[in-house]
């Protein structure tokens, strides 16, 4: 098939994302697949990258680029006219946006897809949004028999409006220590962990930098973190179930792809019973959120053993330390043979939708 992938992106999570498409890209031309590297840079223009060049690169963080070639490229949101480079019509079959954070897996560049009516890899529009926004996730969350960590939204205005009244009620509903993030970003940015009332300002402050609704949730103490890769349409399937060991307080942005000083165990240390429950909690969130194509599922378990949902990542990492390649991996699906699953699961779709 004739795939492009698109990559980059504007967000703090540019760098990440492009890591993920030496993944992918190479995946996809091991598989058979002609591709079209589309990054997406910071300023928000869209370059086709030089293959060799892009793919030759060192997978650090800090110094991969797009390498882009010095041509035209034009994407519309019109069927049958999607990609153009130097005036010619690319026929694309199908899209793998591999685009984190915000405007990459939020819906936005879902939407984009759609009205060009190319069949694309992830979440459509709608299930991309509700698991990007952490506050709607909890909303549709609260109707299954899925346990979450005690959380609070809290609107801008509202905290704008008498800051001192908001800080009190959450000091009065929460105990301590408790997390405060944006509801909508990704890869851990902007959070910040809460020790007692005094530190809530600053915190609220933080995550309105990064958008207009906060969300505060109790910290769960002592807890492991585990992850669930899922993959299908109407008949999603789970991974085995993978383990975060981390160094800091918390798995940050840094953690995952600065410092490097975390890990990861597959399959995670747990009962059998606790496992079969973790699978069966993402699948319960998977289909709650409307979700398709793929998500990784993150939770905590605390002292109590009780899985509890943190989140659903949409277009997870396909880095070289990413989970979800890895989870599948472990599970029994190569590489090549997950993005060729993840091909036919966007085509599939996009088929059954046009019914």
């Amino acid at each position: 098939m004739n795939v492009a992938v698109v990559a980059g992106g504007v967000s703090r999570e540019h760098s990440v994302s492009l890591l993920s498409a030496q993944t992918v890209t190479s995946a996809l031309l091991s598989a058979g697949h002609r591709v079209w590297l589309l990054v997406i840079e910071q300023d928000g223009n869209w370059r086709l990258a030089d293959q060799t060049r892009f793919l030759a690169q060192s997978k650090d963080v800090k110094t991969i680029s797009a390498q882009p070639e010095a041509v035209e490229v034009i994407v519309q949101p019109v069927p049958g006219k999607f990609l153009t480079i130097d005036g010619e019509l690319i026929p694309i079959d199908c899209v793998f946006p591999i685009t984190h954070g915000t405007l990459g897996e939020d819906g936005s560049i879902q939407g984009l897809f759609k009205l060009a009516a190319v069949p694309f890899v992830g979440p459509d529009v709608q299930g991309s949004a509700n698991a990007f926004d952490k506050v709607q996730t909890r909303r549709l969350i609260e109707g299954t028999p899925v346990p979450q960590v005690f959380y609070s939204a809290v609107p801008r205005h509202d905290y704008r409006a008498d800051p001192a009244a908001v800080v009190e009620g959450i000091a009065k509903s929460h105990t301590f220590p408790l997390f405060v993030k944006a509801s909508c970003q990704g890869s851990s940015v902007g959070v910040v962990r809460v020790a007692s009332a005094d530190g809530l300002g600053d915190a609220l402050n933080e995550a309105f930098r990064h958008g207009v609704l906060a969300i505060v949730e109790t910290a769960v103490e002592q807890a492991m973190e585990v992850e669930v890769a899922v993959l299908g349409n109407e008949s999603p399937q789970a991974s085995l179930v993978g383990q975060i060991i981390t160094s800091q307080q918390f798995y940050d942005f840094d953690d995952k792809y600065v410092l490097g000083e975390s890990r990861t165990e597959i399959p995670a240390k747990l009962s059998d019973e606790t496992t079969q429950q973790v699978r069966d909690y993402a699948v319960e969130v998977y289909k709650a959120l409307g979700l398709e194509g793929m998500s990784r599922v993150d939770f905590l378990i605390g002292a109590d053993g009780v899985p509890r949902l943190i989140e659903a990542n949409t277009l997870p990492g396909f880095t070289a330390i990413s989970m979800y390649p890895k989870l599948w991996e472990a599970s029994g699906v190569a590489l090549t043979d997950l993005v060729d699953r993840l091909i036919q699961l966007a085509v599939d779709r996009a088929q059954r939708d046009q019914l």
